[in-house]
């Protein structure tokens, strides 16, 4: 998501005609221009799930996995900040919102370190998250009576739960990119790929080296 951080002042121009500028003595028709602030600098921030995961193999085979950052970003909206532009001219009031507005986000992060063997599942949780909303309602004016009035309101409350759940599995691969203790189909343990077919998209094709006939020489 791209926003601005930075935002240029409102600026206010007021022109007035009449026989006193400056009040006291008489008014006059006024002409205000105002110019917003406008953004100067933006930066970007990745929002939904981002995980950082480095694997080590140990000496004994195992593989440690570092996972300094498990974060989940969502974006909640936007709030104003700063005060209101007044510009005055005579009898003229002219009230304009800062419209600096900025959004704001809720952030859920945690962080380990696990060692597994080869082709073992990690499960990671406690990324959760409870909103509680709660609803007033009342019928007009009549929900306003004294002792009365409850009998026109109505409350509720709503409780919604997230828990997100990962499922992170380590699997040693050959150089030739299988799997070193699985057997995948019909692909045998540690299989070396000379020539794969690569999934275009206009279809399957070979990957194999296409050799060029040299010039021959008059």
């Amino acid at each position: 998501m791209l926003y601005p951080t930075m935002w240029g002042d409102t600026q206010a121009q007021v022109s007035q005609s009449g026989n006193n500028n400056y009040g006291g003595g008489g008014g006059g028709d006024a002409a205000v221009a105002i110019t917003p602030g406008t953004p100067q600098e933006f930066t970007k921030r990745d929002v939904g799930v981002v995980m950082e995961v480095t694997p080590t193999v140990e000496e004994d085979g195992a593989i440690s996995l570092d996972m300094p950052s498990i974060k989940v970003t969502e974006f909640e909206g936007f709030m104003q900040y700063g005060g209101v532009a007044v510009a005055l001219a005579g009898d003229t009031t002219v009230t304009v919102p800062s419209g600096f507005v900025m959004p704001v986000f809720s952030v859920r992060e945690v962080q380990t370190r696990v060692t597994v063997f080869d082709g073992a599942t990690v499960v990671l949780g406690g990324l959760t998250r409870e909103d509680v909303r709660t609803v007033n309602d009342q019928v007009p004016v009549l929900g306003d009576i004294p002792l009365l009035g409850r009998l026109f309101q109505s409350k509720g409350k709503t409780s919604q739960k997230k828990n997100l759940i990962i499922f992170v599995t380590a699997n040693k691969i050959s150089p030739g990119g299988s799997l070193i203790r699985e057997q995948v189909g019909n692909i045998p343990a540690g299989s070396i790929f000379s020539n794969p077919n690569v999934i275009a998209p206009s279809g399957s094709v070979n990957r194999s080296l296409v050799t060029e006939a040299a010039p021959e020489e008059k």
